[in-house]
């Protein structure tokens, strides 16, 4: 849906399954460990997994953060990496 995304999907599996990380895991096991979702016009990337983490983590080309409202006044108007990307 191009207004919400994946949003009614993500909130369906939720109420299924009691909490979020157990909706990650489901859609992992789906999708592999590396998926994309929508959030209405945010599209995030969910990593799952020890290893497909280290890696992205431990790579510069991951290295960036999105550049939105949200995100600049979450990291107080700095640009601050992978780690202050949003978690849902």
């Amino acid at each position: 849906i191009p207004l919400l995304g994946n949003y009614l999907e993500i909130q369906k599996l939720k109420n299924k399954l009691g909490f979020y990380h157990l909706v990650w895991d489901e859609l992992a096991k789906c999708y592999g460990q590396v998926y994309s979702v929508k959030f209405g016009p945010i599209e995030a990337v969910v990593v799952s997994g020890y290893d497909a983490v280290r890696q992205v983590l431990c790579k510069d080309d991951f290295d960036d953060q999105s550049d939105g409202f949200f995100f600049r006044t979450r990291a107080f108007y700095k640009r601050l990496g992978v780690l202050t990307k949003q978690l849902f």
